[in-house]
């Protein structure tokens, strides 16, 4: 068993989804996949985090603007019929739910770390059910679970939280080892886990990448793969060096420096989980435009 990473870049715009789903059913069956929000929905929900405060009557275009996010691609993967009306409920369910926070915020006028946290994990876990739905509605078997549902424990810090790996090991493998038994593909949302005292915390910008490291970790994984929408790790730049080249192989410690140093491949926090389970687990950086390339591998140590 593997754990795939999607992350936000390759969900943007109907088309590259639809690629998406594709590489999804071929590969996907048998495997957990930690899904990103779609491009561009954390920033709405957050900006929207602001206008709420400022003005209720702001509340009922905040929903609607994400609403027709979701929809205009689901539209587009989803055909019209049963599993189309599904989804539409339970999308209809996720933003009463997320409305009712926006109207809370404006009624505290405070905007705390732990609404803030609440309020941006809902990007995940949309993106979670449109495309778990997307792939029902082509006949594959594909389910999700919340993190805070299968006990992805924190330690309850909010914005920058961390996962308690020896706990969460043994709820995910209780709760996800009977769907991959089955063949499912089985989404989990990326960014945020729960604290013991039940407070929703996330991982901080880009810790969708650190939460497929702990799902990894805490699942034995075989393999984490993280697909990107670039052929991997780059000797530079190549929008300002186009003779850059590939890094086919780098070690754990060499991609953590590149992404501390602003290489935005992997979150500088990956690596994290898997030295903490004493892991030798090797991360395979894909590219989702053209998944059949070399990409990056990243290993223990270097070859």
């Amino acid at each position: 068993m593997k754990v795939i990473k999607i992350g936000g870049g390759s969900l943007k715009g109907k088309g590259n989804i639809q690629d998406i789903l594709a590489l999804v059913a071929e590969r996907g069956p048998g495997h957990i996949i930690v899904i990103s929000a779609l491009s561009g929905i954390t920033d709405m929900l957050i900006d929207g985090m602001t206008e709420a405060l400022r003005d209720d009557a702001a509340i009922p275009s905040i929903i609607s603007r994400l609403k027709n996010k979701h929809i205009l691609v689901a539209r587009h993967i989803i055909p019209t019929g049963k599993f189309y009306q599904k989804y539409t409920r339970d999308l209809n369910d996720h933003l009463d739910q997320l409305e009712r926070l926006y109207y809370g915020l404006n009624f505290t006028k405070e905007i705390t770390p732990k609404i803030a946290d609440v309020i941006s994990s809902f990007g995940e876990r949309l993106s979670a059910d449109l495309i778990a739905s997307a792939l029902r509605s082509l006949g594959l078997q594909a389910t999700y679970r919340m993190p805070h549902k299968i006990g992805l424990i924190t330690d309850g810090k909010f914005g920058d939280a961390t996962a308690n790996l020896p706990i969460t090991a043994r709820n995910l493998q209780k709760n996800l080892l009977p769907l991959l038994k089955k063949g499912m593909i089985v989404f989990v949302p990326g960014f945020f886990g729960v604290s013991e005292r039940g407070d929703i915390t996330t991982f901080g910008r880009g810790g969708s990448d650190y939460s497929a490291a702990v799902v990894a970790a805490a699942m034995d994984a075989e393999l984490l793969e993280v697909w990107k929408d670039v052929p991997g790790y780059m000797s530079a730049d190549p929008k300002f060096i186009p003779e850059a080249q590939l890094i086919p192989f780098l070690s754990y410690d060499e991609a953590a420096e590149l992404s501390y140093f602003g290489a935005k491949i992997v979150h500088p926090r990956t690596i994290e989980p898997l030295r903490k389970r004493k892991m030798k687990l090797n991360i395979a950086v894909k590219d989702t435009l053209n998944p059949d390339a070399p990409g990056s591998l990243i290993t223990y140590r270097s070859p």
